[in-house]
Order: C-alpha cells, then sequence, then structure tokens
C-alpha cells in the first residue's frame, strides 16, 4: 500500500512518535519559530526505521513544521557490547523536506522477518530507555482492539525493587516444595535482562466486547511492543510460568481486575538469533475451500 494511501488516523498517531519521543524529551531544544528546531537523535543503526517513520509522519500529518530540521547521526557498524557512546558519530542534519518519502516497507519488512525471542542469558546492558520504552508502548497501542479498550497493562520493573520481585519469587517457589536451592534459583529470574516489564490484561466482561477478542487484543498489543524493540536494536522474551497465576505476585504487581500474564525480559543481544525453523507461510494462510 502506498505510504500517502494509509488512513489520516494512522499517520496523525505515528506522527507523534518524534526523536523527543525516543530520548524521553531529554534532547529536544526548540527555538523562536524564525530558527529551526533542532532535535538531537543519536541511534543505533537497528533503529534507523523508526527515526525514518517518525519523521515522515510528522511532516504528512502537519506535526512537524517547515522549518524544522532532524539531526541524526551517521550509521556505523558497532559490536552489541561496544559502549554505547561509540554507536553515535558525528552527526549530519538531514531535512524534513515536504517531498520526503515514507519508510521504505521492504526494509522494514526484512527487518521485522529477522525477529526471534532472545533469550535472558543472551542480553546485555544497555537496555532501553524510558523514552525507548514509551515509543514502544505506543506501537503496542496501535495493535487491533475492539472499542479501544486498551486492555493490556506494561508495569516496568525499576532495578530498585528488583531485590522485592526477587523475593516474592522464592517466597512462591517455597511455598510450591521447590528445595532451597530451587527457591534461589527462582528468586534470579528477577534480573532477568537489563530491563524487566511485567504484562498485565485488564478483562472487562461489561465492555460489550467477547472476552476472547480483548485477549488477542492483548497479544497483538504484546506483538507490537516486542517488535518495536527489535526495530530499535533490543532483544526480548516473553516469560511466564505457573508463578504468573500466583496470588500474592499478582497483588503485588497488578490492580484490582488486572491479570498477570508474565514478563518481558529486554537488552542488548550479545549474540544472532536462531530461528526456530523455516516460516511456510501456507501453514497460516489458505483460500476458502470447504463447500
Amino acid at each position: 500500500m502506498p505510504w500517502r494511501a494509509m488512513s489520516s488516523s494512522f499517520v496523525h498517531s505515528l506522527s507523534r512518535m518524534t526523536c523527543a519521543l525516543m530520548l524521553g524529551g531529554d534532547a529536544l531544544e526548540t527555538s523562536p519559530a524564525s530558527a529551526p528546531m533542532q532535535v538531537a537523535c543519536p541511534w543505533r543503526d537497528a533503529r534507523k526505521v523508526l527515526i525514518r517513520l517518525a519523521s515522515a509522519c510528522g511532516r504528512a500529518s502537519g506535526n512537524c513544521s517547515g522549518n524544522e530540521t532532524c539531526i541524526v547521526p551517521e550509521s556505523r557498524e558497532s559490536s552489541p557490547s561496544a559502549p554505547e557512546a561509540a554507536r553515535w558519530p558525528a552527526v549530519r542534519e538531514v531535512a524534513m523536506d515536504s517531498a520526503q518519502d515514507g519508510p521504505d516497507a521492504e526494509t522494514v519488512l526484512q527487518h521485522l522477518l529477522r525477529r526471534h525471542s532472545i533469550g535472558p542469558r543472551q542480553l546485555s546492558a544497555p537496555g532501553p530507555t524510558r523514552g525507548e520504552l514509551r515509543l514502544a508502548a505506543r506501537a503496542a497501542m496501535r495493535a487491533p482492539d475492539h472499542k479501544r479498550l486498551s486492555p493490556v497493562r506494561l508495569v516496568e520493573i525499576p532495578d530498585a525493587r528488583r531485590a522485592e520481585l526477587a523475593a516474592l519469587f522464592e517466597d512462591f517457589a517455597r511455598r510450591s516444595g521447590r528445595s532451597a536451592v530451587e527457591a534461589k534459583e527462582e528468586a534470579a529470574r528477577a534480573w532477568n535482562g537489563p530491563a524487566l516489564v511485567a504484562l498485565a490484561a485488564r478483562i472487562d466482561a461489561e465492555a460489550g466486547v467477547p472476552p476472547h477478542e480483548q485477549w488477542i487484543a492483548v497479544g497483538g498489543a504484546l506483538a507490537n511492543f516486542m517488535n518495536a524493540l527489535h526495530l530499535l536494536g533490543y532483544g526480548a522474551k516473553m516469560l511466564s510460568g505457573r508463578k504468573a497465576a500466583d496470588p500474592r505476585i499478582t497483588a503485588a504487581l497488578c490492580e484490582p481486575g488486572e491479570t498477570l500474564v508474565g514478563w518481558i525480559a529486554i537488552g542488548t543481544p550479545t549474540a544472532a538469533a536462531k530461528a526456530r525453523g523455516e516460516d511456510d507461510p501456507d501453514r497460516i494462510l489458505r483460500s476458502w475451500a470447504r463447500s
């Protein structure tokens, strides 16, 4: 589908994904209307797609004025363990021209087709910034959602509270009859990934939307969230297990009426993701042939 043929509501929503949001607003410098606005946008190579998307959408919806300029770094290869500063070479100016095309669909799709879950053992610092998590959360909110109920909830676990989460995990393991060694192993999972986000669902039985449709919306939001993290250059994996249904853990992480689903471990990959086999579209796509 041509970029400019997309619905105006979609374009308007994505137009708000500006460089300021990507950086949590910490690199935004405004200037008088008569002077260009400078936005410093350091990014990994994998972040290129989202920056193009944000700038193109801003121009299409009119949220960026004609005198705005986006300053982004030149692309540069670097290893996942390289210091963050090494990823940000000298910047170059890229004018947001009104004739600029939207993101290259082939580039976006090929990058998404390389997404695979990456376990916590292959995730290292740095993790996403607060601004990057907000950007990924915005992507989660673009999933199909009947009546816009927003049934998904994302709960960031601050580093300062990891020990508290570990105590909850260990307590669950002991109450489940695990050995002391196994309980300690369960507690260690609270430190999975440089960033950890709990995923919860709020299914409203009185909203006039069947529960299964709301659960589909939760799954779509999870997929968008993880795809956005992948485009930003991070690896992630959704983790769950019996402890997600434990009343004490649920009470600690969820608001009344929410159901805990699991945790998303996020970080910088230290190893290439491995495919679990070839993706055959014919396994899931078919023509209606039944009489």
